[in-house]
């Protein structure tokens, strides 16, 4: 008890609203970090619809997105909806190494 409560600054008898403290303030930087990783992958969905090309009346769309899983589902779900309806997306990955 004594190393934790030295560790956070804190006497043993401040050391559980310590505890609480940091849990709280980590918390609020992963809903931070969430946030600013949805606008970024609204920005790359923009980037990316950017650079469709036609092919033969067709528009079409291939990229490479290094994301681990969860940004490549934001990615996707971002381009479907900057698509709109009459679009169909497919995301084709390989993987060689998952992030």
């Amino acid at each position: 008890m004594r190393s934790a409560a030295e560790l956070l600054n804190t006497s043993e008898n401040g050391l559980i609203e310590s505890i609480e403290r940091q849990l709280e303030s980590t918390r609020q930087l992963e809903k931070q970090m969430e946030g600013l990783k949805r606008k970024a992958s609204g920005s790359q969905a923009q980037g990316l619809l950017e650079s469709a090309k036609e092919v033969k009346g067709v528009r079409v769309l291939a990229a490479q997105v290094t994301a681990d899983r969860e940004g490549l589902r934001q990615v996707v779900d971002s381009l479907r909806r900057k698509m709109g309806s009459g679009w169909w997306c497919s995301p084709l990955l390989t993987m060689a190494k998952c992030l």
